[in-house]
């Protein structure tokens, strides 16, 4: 079995091409800003926090480093015919690359002929598969769950708690066609103050379940905590 490190290896240079159909490619980059300066979100954006010269040059900084960054936003939602022309443009032109694709997320493409959501999710899973065998690209699809996991006795029941395949809108689709397929949860939006049988404490508790790993065979759930305020997550849980 071949090592993370030996799957995660690409054999020549990347690029991105994000489908950021919910944010703005603008947004996208602030909260790389935010992250790369560990502050929020909220103090770069806000009219009323005065910063300081030194910081300003710190931003300064930040922004030639993001100047130089390997992603390509596209912030029109298009259909599937028109994603697919997209990315056989953008392989085109970096031929020599290896491509990573993402969908954020799978519900705002437009439709073409799709009779309903299930079936848009369906098509963009599809063609997920598609750019994976013609161009040996990387798709990361984003999508959300359904209701189900805030029914309360999926709240108060702790053997319910932990998100499962069916709790992912479309997800049938989906998980067949992914790879790998993760859940992040955050238990203490649903006012969990304890999650599961291990009574893991929730507070600011952000939980990436893998449900599917197909390629290491991975499952189960690690912990981190959410430091938004410096714009990252943080590992371990602590």
């Amino acid at each position: 079995m071949k090592s993370l490190k030996e799957l995660n290896h690409f054999a020549k240079p990347y690029k991105i091409l994000s489908f950021s159909f919910e944010m703005s490619a603008a947004d996208e980059l602030i909260r790389t800003y935010s992250s790369k300066l560990a502050t929020s979100y909220s103090i770069l954006t806000s009219s009323e926090t005065k910063i300081t010269e030194d910081y300003y040059n710190k931003i300064v900084e930040t922004s030639k480093i993001v100047e130089n960054d390997i992603i390509y936003y596209v912030e029109t939602s298009g259909n599937r015919e028109q994603i697919k022309a997209t990315v056989e443009y953008f392989n085109n032109k970096f031929p020599e690359h290896q491509l990573i694709i993402t969908f954020d997320h799978s519900l705002l493409a437009e439709y073409l002929d799709e009779l309903s959501e299930v079936d848009l999710i369906n098509r963009i899973s599809r063609l997920a598969l598609f750019f994976k065998k013609q161009y040996g690209a990387m798709v990361i699809i984003l999508g959300q769950l359904n209701a189900e996991i805030e029914k309360v006795d999926r709240i108060v029941n702790v053997d319910l708690q932990y998100p499962k395949k069916s709790d992912i809108h479309g997800g049938k689709s989906i998980y067949m066609a992914c790879d790998t397929v993760i859940v992040i949860h955050r238990p203490e939006k649903l006012q969990i103050l304890q999650y599961s049988r291990e009574r893991f404490p929730t507070k600011d508790l952000v939980a990436w379940h893998f449900l599917k790993g197909r390629m290491t065979g991975t499952e189960g759930m690690f912990r981190m905590k959410q430091a938004f305020s410096q714009g990252t997550l943080i590992y371990p849980y602590s």
